[in-house]
This record gives structure tokens, sequence and C-alpha cells, in this order.
């Protein structure tokens, strides 16, 4: 339901039932939630709260809730959680401003995600990764790069 609430924009109400569902999430047995795709639902809830910290203003809450869901993804090993939390973790340092480390992990985003074959975050891998070099370098090539990316996402069905 947080997720839902997040994307209508709910996001107050989003980031207090992300919290309710992690507390949920806690009181039972370790990764007893993962969906018959793979992707864990504590991984879930606590990448779109660091979503939701960063929209209500919390910029370090939500860098420590990011840090919590790829570390909770990398134990858990599922890909699709790992490319889901690689890449908001991603866009919390583009929104940042942090655009060399938005860069250095676009690089693994976008490696593990075609790796994994999690199509739709290697078009966000690449057009993150397109901002973060035209902030760095100031070329008009890397913003053609954001360009392939988004069109890449659109590709698979994501924009």
């Amino acid at each position: 339901m947080g997720v839902c609430l997040f994307y209508l924009g709910q996001v107050a109400t989003a980031h207090t039932r992300l919290q309710e569902g992690l507390a949920i999430y806690d009181a039972q047995p370790p990764h007893a939630h993962i969906f018959p795709a793979g992707q864990d639902l504590r991984v879930l809830g606590l990448t779109y709260d660091a979503m939701a910290l960063w929209v209500l203003g919390y910029p370090e809450q939500a860098l420590t809730r990011s840090r919590c869901a790829m570390n909770l993804a990398d134990e858990v090993g599922q890909s699709w959680d790992l490319a889901m939390a690689l890449g908001y973790a991603t866009l919390i340092r583009v929104l940042r401003g942090d655009r060399q480390a938005a860069l250095e992990r676009t690089v693994v985003a976008t490696r593990l995600a075609a790796a994994q074959g999690v199509f739709s975050w290697v078009g966000r891998g690449m057009m993150l990764r397109g901002w973060a070099l035209a902030e760095l370098d100031k070329k008009p090539r890397d913003w053609r790069r954001c360009s392939r990316g988004s069109l890449s996402g659109r590709a698979v069905g994501r924009s």
C-alpha cells in the first residue's frame, strides 16, 4: 500500500504505511515475505521509504534507509532486489547532487541489471549515468546518453 500511496503523491501517508509494513515484516521469520518472483518485501519497503523520506525533506534519513535497503538486497541476493535498491540509491545520489557517487553506482547498477536480465534498470542506469557524466564533464554527448537510457527504458515498457 505504501508504494501505491507514494506514486499517488500521498508521500507522508506512504511513509507511515511503509513504516508499519516494515514493523510487520520485522516481526516475522527472516525473509518470510518474498514474492514468488523473488522480490523481498523489506527491500521494497526500505527502498520506497528512502524515496519518501527524500521527498518529505529528510535527505540524511533517506540516505540511511537507502543504505539499509542495499545491504539487505545484497544479503538476500535476488537480482531484482539488488537492481532496484542500487538503482534507487543512485537516484538519491543524483537528487543530492553527488555526481561522482551517482556515476560509480550507475556503472555497477547497469552491469548488474544487464547481467541479471533486469532490463528496465539498464535503461534507468544509462539515463542516470548520462546525467552524472554530463554534470561532471559538461559535454553534450553525455546528455545524449540520458536520452538513450530513457529510450531503452521505454523499449522494455518503462519510462
